[in-house]
């Protein structure tokens, strides 16, 4: 050992004549045996050969060869057990261009370290020390069929990177839809490899698990006993942690399955989810019939839906995490679209409230809206429950146009319409309520709240809702056209006519009216102010857009509210793309009500002065109209712009445009200047700014969960609902004529819900005589009965069924009295008549 050491020492500094290699070089060589790696070589190479010739032709003499061979033997045996558990080998510093300095200490330090581990095998004579003096590295001679230290495993050895006869295995690409395992491909962990076997067994229906899995190594294998079905996989090496199938059997036995646990709602949603995101409504049987198509299962409709309400749950992200969001949406709302209103309404960090009135949507009210506007709440269907609430305007060609919305946490209250209102009054600037109307479904608290904030601004209540509420009390359709009649007539004289009409009709039901809640001028057309332009006697304005937002109700808030913009961004557009198409002066919707009032006017007759005045002659007549102010003594031309048929038989007359009579609020130029805004979109979540004292939003309580799923349709009122099941019963009529090949017989109204069931025993309605006993709790009368019935009688009196029996048993009875009374009496006839024969005979 000393005289190898010596010898280092003597040859440093100087090269050996004739050999070439380098300290870099065989650093590689050393490093790839250690690792495990074997290679090829038929013996010892020519330099190392060159170099053991010099070195023993110049120092070696005699019996010093035996020596120097003895501390070859050991320092290389030293090395060689310590090198593959040394982690430090690898430096990550070395360079190979800057020397060797950092190798020669790693080499020296590992000559002096103690073995670890397995215990030292024998070393064949045939290792020897080669390589320049200024390194000092040991290089066994190669034997071809030498074990490495993984004998006992399945492990499939790789080539060193500097080997010319280097591998390559495939790596697993997840693009790659058709993938087939093969042995050597590479995994980037150990999850990705179960994924992929996953895959493969759900794909070609077959029911895998893994039998061994562990850090070290995964064994995955077929359910089926007797499979020989089999793949190992684990890594590379202690160096490099890639995941490497090492064995691979993929051959299988046996019949396949119809059924894969695999195969969960998890792994549909992640398979489908790009169809998600294009199509979220998609259905649920929808999403059956492609996996019977794709893989050849048959799923549960219960596993589908869970599956979309997954993968919804991915596209549009947790609902409670979306509320710490929302300071940064509010400021990216404010950048993108300057001059809008965004506020948070908040209870110590709590949510409360989310209002939006953006800049595009109130300057378009501003230009040419009319200056009605409806109010309305719809609740939404999310974990966290709450309210929408909306102001929805109407535009010239009378159709919808959202001006401001806002989401609360709570129900609809006097607070929570308040600040909606404060915040929608600042917004449109209404300082002066005088110029400004109001329709509502009278929701709680609304009323006190525009009362309190606009106290000179009309408010107009729905009149559909309020006959809902009088037709509890009085029903038929006599009162029913009445308050109808009564609410379209368009001036006080008619309005009074139809009053009178309803108190001789049914005096209970006009008083109905004159409650402080429901003020004539609330829902009569006859006493509406004539400024708001506009005769709407229903608040379908609301209701048409949360129709429009349906699909959004039951989503997180930030997806909810961003739903709703885009859609307003896209029909703003739509809108100005398609008046500019339109060729008239006036908005097509007015023109199909204008042709109808022509079709009234045909039935008038003009009589003019000479003057701006005309007296118009007709049914219900004679009117004046006021060709100078657009007025006319039944009022529909004040209230809505439009001219009336008396006012349009007078512009004939005339000779002049009726589109020169028609307000501004409905001409083209109108509606181009309303649809002239326009919406920014917002951008992507990662580019929102950070908002930094801002503090945070928490969202609120969860409403409580009911067992099943939430119900999505609203609730329908009674009129609907008796409409829906005539149509439904005449439906299923017709469709089991026609299955039976039958004529369809005349239509009959179903007699069901109309006719009065009367009990003959009580005298009560709901019920007839032989129900009786369900429904009242009376005991069974007593009559004079055979002993055998009223033994009857006693027994089964506890039941219901007891007692039908006993009613019955007793009618019988009775009638058995009746025929035996009838039979006393006939006797005593036959009797009478006898004795009337032999008085006759004594004659």
């Amino acid at each position: 050992m000393e005289y190898a050491l010596e010898l280092r020492r003597t040859t440093s500094g100087s090269q050996i004549k004739g050999f070439s290699s380098s300290p870099q070089s065989l650093f590689h060589e050393e490093r790839g045996h250690y690792m495990g790696i074997s290679q090829e070589n038929k013996g010892i190479s020519s330099q190392f050969e060159k170099f053991l010739s010099v070195v023993l032709a110049e120092e070696v003499q005699g019996d010093s060869v035996l020596s120097l061979r003895d501390d070859v033997v050991e320092v290389v045996q030293d090395n060689m057990v310590g090198e593959v558990e040394d982690d430090n080998f690898n430096d990550p510093d070395y360079n190979l261009e800057e020397g060797d300095e950092d190798y020669h200490d790693v080499v020296t330090e590992r000559r002096h370290m103690k073995v670890k581990g397995r215990p030292k095998k024998n070393i064949d004579s045939r290792m020897i020390s080669v390589g320049p003096s200024t390194t000092g590295i040991l290089i066994p001679q190669v034997n071809q069929n030498a074990e490495s230290d993984y004998d006992d495993s399945d492990e499939l050895l790789e080539g060193g990177t500097d080997s010319e006869d280097e591998v390559e295995y495939k790596e697993y690409d997840a693009e790659n839809d058709n993938l087939i395992l093969e042995v050597g491909m590479k995994f980037a962990s150990f999850e990705q490899f179960k994924k992929v076997c996953m895959n493969w067994g759900i794909k070609h229906m077959r029911q895998i698990h893994f039998a061994t899995n562990d850090k070290r190594r995964c064994i995955c294998k077929c359910k089926q006993s007797g499979c020989p079905f089999h793949v190992f996989a684990s890594p590379i090496s202690k160096f490099d942690p890639t995941i490497q199938i090492k064995t691979l059997n993929i051959n299988h036995t046996g019949p396949t399955i119809s059924d894969n646990f695999h195969l969960t709602h998890q792994w549909i949603a992640r398979k489908y989810f790009n169809i998600f995101r294009i199509d979220p409504t998609w259905s649920v049987k929808g999403i059956i019939a492609i996996v019977q198509k794709d893989l050849g299962y048959t799923i549960e409709y219960m596993k589908a839906w869970r599956a979309k309400r997954q993968a919804l749950k991915w596209v549009y992200g947790d609902e409670g995490a979306q509320y710490e969001k929302l300071l940064r949406y509010r400021a990216d709302l404010l950048n993108t679209n300057p001059g809008s209103n965004v506020e948070i309404w908040r209870d110590e960090s709590k949510f409360k409230g989310f209002y939006v009135c953006l800049a595009p949507l109130k300057e378009a009210f501003k230009s040419g809206c009319r200056p009605l506007i409806s109010l309305d709440g719809c609740w939404l269907k999310g974990t966290y429950g709450g309210n929408l609430l909306a102001a929805v305007a109407i535009d010239p060609n009378d159709c919808i146009f959202p001006v401001a919305y806002a989401v609360i946490a709570d129900a609809e209250s006097k607070e929570t319409w308040s600040w909606f209102l404060t915040n929608l009054g600042y917004d449109l600037e209404i300082t002066n309520s005088h110029h400004i109307a109001f329709m509502s479904d009278r929701q709680k608290g609304l009323i006190g709240a525009v009362k309190d904030l606009f106290p000179e601004a009309e408010h107009r209540n729905c009149v559909r809702h309020m006959y809902q509420n009088f037709r509890q009390k009085h029903k038929g359709k006599a009162l029913k056209d009445l308050v109808w009649n009564a609410a379209r007539a368009s001036n006080e004289v008619r309005f009074r006519i139809c009053m009178e009409r309803l108190e001789q009709e049914d005096r209970e039901a006009r008083k109905w009216f004159d409650h402080s809640e429901r003020p004539f001028q609330t829902w009569t057309r006859a006493l509406f102010k004539i400024h708001s332009r506009c005769d709407m006697l229903l608040n379908n304005l609301c209701e048409s857009f949360n129709r429009y937002i349906l699909d959004a109700r039951h989503k997180a808030i930030i997806t909810l509210l961003e739903m709703i913009k885009n859609k307003l961004m896209k029909r703003l557009y739509k809108k100005k793309e398609w008046i500019n198409k339109y060729q008239g002066l006036i908005c097509p919707k007015i023109e199909k009500k204008l042709n109808q009032i022509r079709l009234e006017a045909a039935l008038f007759r003009p009589n003019f002065s000479g003057g701006p005045k005309v007296s118009v002659e007709g049914p219900g007549g004679p009117f004046i109209v006021d060709m100078q102010k657009a007025s006319c003594t039944c009022r529909r031309w004040d209230l809505t712009g439009l001219p009336c048929p008396h006012a349009l038989v007078s512009i004939h007359g005339n000779g002049v445009r009726v589109e020169d009579y028609v307000n501004v609020y409905y001409k083209v130029e109108t509606f181009k200047n309303v649809y002239s805004h326009f919406i920014n979109p917002t951008n992507p979540e990662d580019h929102w700014p950070e908002v930094m004292n801002g503090g945070e939003v928490l969202p609120p309580k969860i409403v409580r969960k009911k067992r099943g799923r939430k119900p999505k349709l609203r609730r329908k009122e009674a009129e609907e609902l008796q409409k829906q099941k005539q149509a439904e019963a005449q439906r299923q009529s017709e469709s089991r004529s026609a299955k039976r090949g039958e004529e369809l017989a005349p239509k009959k109204k179903s007699k069901k819900g109309t006719i009065h069931i009367k009990c003959s025993i009580c005298k009560k309605d709901g019920h007839n005589a032989r129900g009786h006993y369900k429904h009242v709790n009376i005991v069974v009368p007593e009559t004079r009965q055979p002993f055998e019935t009223q033994d009857l009688v006693s027994e089964t009196a506890d039941c219901v069924r007891g007692d039908r029996c006993a009613q019955d048993e007793t009618a019988d009875c009775v009638r058995g009295d009746r025929c035996a009374q009838d039979e006393s009496v006939d006797y005593v006839r036959g009797a009478r008549c006898a004795q009337d024969e032999s008085a006759h005979a004594g004659l």
